[in-house]
């Protein structure tokens, strides 16, 4: 987990989770207030993550024989 630079607060999962549901908002750290913009990395990441799973479920709920 990524901790603040500046007061090396952690930041929680939750706050995490937070962004990336909301579109990749800014994460703001809990004790000083300094903003953390997601990384594009993390981004791209967070996508394949997301497909990958969609592509898995769909594999996995049709019948393979008939």
């Amino acid at each position: 987990m990524q901790k603040c630079e500046i007061c090396r607060t952690s930041f929680t999962w939750k706050q995490v989770s937070k962004s990336l549901w909301l579109a990749y908002k800014p994460v703001a750290c809990q004790n000083c207030g300094k903003l953390y913009k997601v990384q594009f990395l993390s981004r791209i990441l967070a996508s394949l993550l997301v497909i990958g799973l969609i592509f898995a479920f769909n594999l996995l709920s049709y019948p393979t024989s008939t």
